[in-house]
């Protein structure tokens, strides 16, 4: 390039759609520094690695999605956040693409700042809320499903309250055992464990 900037190396620049309903995105790693944009070019938001404080990847599959995110904390108000909602029987090609930039991410940051605390999982406060609000859908399916027998469906509420019970205690068990906030890791040694343990 005759400007002097480098061009992006190859696979560092991937694009996907973050959930079936939003428009694509694309992230954009040079130069140390990661970049998000719209599909039509704006920046939604740049860090340079350096900055990163603490990385935390997190993973969920519940009612046929995947939920990816990795999480990357610049200060106390700042959070840079990668993330996709993907159906499970969906087309392999965005995780694989959403997968591929997050490993690359991971694995530039540990070269970077080897101590960079990394965790797995949800926090606790988010997970303590997720599991709340799982047992409360659940048991607004058993109030919903009870009083529908009482007006004369039993069949049409043991269904819907059997429905949204079911799907209140998969929200609930899906964050259980993070509501068990797993420790903070070094970035590097963390990948490395877990290459190890794949």
């Amino acid at each position: 390039m005759t400007d002097g900037s480098r061009e992006p190396e190859a696979g560092a620049v991937k694009t996907w759609r973050p959930a079936s309903a939003r428009a694509p995105v694309t992230a954009r790693l040079e130069d140390d520094v990661l970049y998000l944009e719209r599909e039509d070019g704006p920046v939604i938001w740049q860090t340079p690695l350096d900055a990163v404080r603490e990385a935390r990847l997190v993973h969920h599959s519940m009612g046929g999605q995947i939920m990816m995110r990795l999480d990357l904390t610049i200060d106390a108000e700042t959070v840079r956040r990668l993330e996709i909602n993907h159906p499970v029987r969906g087309p392999s090609q965005p995780l694989s693409d959403y997968t591929a930039m997050v490993v690359r991410v991971l694995r530039r940051l540990s070269e970077i700042s080897p101590e960079l605390p990394y965790f797995l999982g949800e926090s606790r406060g988010a997970s303590t809320v997720l599991v709340a609000l799982g047992i409360t859908i659940a048991i607004m399916g058993v109030g919903a499903g009870g009083i529908l027998i009482a007006e004369g469906g039993a069949i049409q509420g043991i269904a819907t309250g059997a429905i949204i019970c079911l799907g209140g205690l998969a929200v609930a068990s899906a964050n259980l055992g993070s509501a068990r906030e797993n420790p903070a890791r070094p970035l590097a040694r963390a990948l490395d464990e877990d290459a190890g343990a794949g």
